[in-house]
C-alpha cells in the first residue's frame, strides 16, 4: 500500500486526525496497525494521559500563582502596618 500524497500547502496546519499520521504501508510487508491507530482503548488512554499531564500543569501553575499571591499580600500587609503605624 503506497502511502498517501503530502498536499505541501497545508502541511504546517495538519490535524491530528490527518492521513500524514497513518503509517499504513510503510513497509514492505503488512503488520498489525499500531495500537494507537487500531485499539479504541490504547487510544482513549492516551487521550486520558495527555488531559492528566495538561491537569499537572495547570496545578502547577495555580500553584505558582498562589505562592506569589501570598508573597504579595505578606508584602502588602506589612508595607500597609508601616504607614498606619
Amino acid at each position: 500500500i503506497p502511502p498517501l500524497p503530502i498536499q505541501c500547502d497545508s502541511l504546517f496546519k495538519l490535524d491530528v486526525d490527518n492521513d500524514i499520521w497513518q503509517d499504513v504501508g510503510l513497509e514492505d510487508e503488512t503488520p498489525e496497525p499500531p495500537s494507537w491507530l487500531a485499539n479504541g482503548s490504547v487510544w482513549k488512554g492516551i487521550c486520558l494521559m495527555l488531559e492528566l499531564e495538561r491537569c499537572e500543569e495547570e496545578a502547577q501553575r495555580l500553584m505558582r500563582e498562589c505562592c506569589t499571591l501570598q508573597e504579595w499580600c505578606s508584602c502588602h500587609a506589612v508595607h500597609h502596618r508601616a504607614r498606619h503605624h
